[in-house]
């Protein structure tokens, strides 16, 4: 004989379910995301967008590669060709949480071949060279008759400045060292080069300094010049229409020296350095040039070379930079960047060059260049040199 269940134990049951929000009837909820691109050439970047039911409180993307992020809405640049499955896990806090997965969503494609990118460049005494990224294939590219102290490589050119007898001298050629040209001549003692190829611009640092000849003669006074001004200064990328952005003023203390561009954030980024000064990192917007409120980051001393980490067509997140007393060190350019000492006890340090598509970084030390993963581990000696590393490039 069967039994009915109460009429009021249904009651008691029924009213359990909404007391407690129906738990027992819930069910996952619904996600997607969408990719804002599926196939491309390495290196390929890819901005992820989730779709989802209420409001997550975490979500933990895998992109199939190895790698893995916790944004809302990461970019991620896929270095080598393959075909990927991209996973994406959100949680709730008051609903179960939810994964889906992509499979085989993103197609990497072997990258293009392209000269000036398959190599790093790198000044040396007194030439600039360039040897294969991954290794070997050392040559010369240009050979002055003093040092060169700055060096950048955009849009297939190489561009490096000089001090000689009279001034500065900054010079341009082909990514292979043929046609060769002066751009511009000036008094001061030249310290670092940046190039915005996207704005068709080249910025350099005039040091507050003599040149190696201490002996011009003012045209207006005919006196013998003592003094120079330093200061920041930029022309088209043909060397016309000089200008001075900055101006330090010789005796001041200060002066700017080490400089790099961020082309697609339109930022520009230098360092500030005096006998008796502790030494600052600044920034500016460069069209029109506007120098932001305040400094970077303070007390970083004497910067021996300064990099940034600049994702073509995303933009940079930090700045790279070498110490007098051996380490390499980064800081965030916005708030989201981290600040970490990379390496310590180099020899010399020297150019620092940053890949954020294959994570890795090329310093210059006494021995040669090392290569290692952007965290400082795996550090190998790519290049031997013999004479001390400057500026340290890898192509945009």
């Amino acid at each position: 004989m069967k039994r009915a269940l109460p009429t009021v134990g249904i009651a008691v049951f029924v009213a359990a379910l909404f007391l407690t929000g129906c738990s027992l009837l819930q069910t996952a909820p619904m996600i997607d995301f969408t990719a804002s691109s599926t196939e491309g050439r390495a290196p390929f970047t890819v901005r992820f967008t989730p779709e989802t039911d209420g409001t997550p409180i975490s979500y933990a993307w895998s992109f199939g590669d190895g790698h893995t992020s916790e944004e809302l809405s990461p970019v991620h640049v896929y270095a080598r060709h393959g075909t990927y499955s991209v996973t994406l896990s959100v949680e709730y806090a008051d609903q179960p949480g939810a994964t889906l997965i992509k499979k085989r969503l993103i197609t990497v494609n072997l990258p293009l071949a392209r000269d000036a990118l398959d190599y790093l460049y790198w000044l040396s005494g007194y030439a600039v060279r360039r040897g294969f990224f991954h290794g070997g294939g050392e040559e010369v590219v240009a050979n002055d008759s003093q040092p060169p102290s700055g060096l950048d490589v955009a849009g297939d050119r190489v561009y490096w400045v000089t001090t000689r007898q009279t001034g500065g001298v900054l010079e341009s050629a082909n990514a292979d060292g043929t046609d060769r040209q002066t751009l511009v001549e000036e008094e001061n003692r030249l310290g670092a080069v940046a190039v915005d190829v996207k704005r068709g611009k080249i910025y350099w640092t005039a040091l507050p300094e003599s040149p190696l000849a201490a002996s011009m003669v003012d045209p207006g006074s005919g006196e013998r010049k003592t003094t120079w001004d330093g200061g920041i200064r930029c022309a088209n990328l043909d060397g016309s229409d000089v200008e001075t952005l900055l101006v330090y003023p010789s005796g001041s203390g200060t002066y700017a020296d080490r400089i790099a561009v961020e082309p697609d954030a339109g930022m520009l980024v230098w360092t500030v350095v005096g006998d008796d000064y502790e030494g600052a990192i600044c920034q500016a917007g460069v069209s029109p040039f506007k120098p932001f409120a305040g400094t970077l980051v303070t007390g970083v001393g004497h910067p021996v070379e300064m990099a940034l980490d600049t994702v073509p067509g995303f933009g940079a997140d930090h700045v790279y930079y070498t110490t007098e007393d051996g380490e390499l060190r980064r800081e965030g350019l916005y708030w989201f960047g981290s600040s970490a000492t990379i390496l310590t006890g180099l020899d010399e340090p020297g150019g620092i060059a940053i890949d954020p598509i294959r994570y890795y970084l090329y310093v210059g030390t006494a021995d040669g260049i090392l290569r290692a993963v952007t965290d400082g581990t795996d550090a190998m000696l790519l290049f031997e040199v013999e004479q001390k590393v400057g500026s340290v490039i890898l192509p945009r």
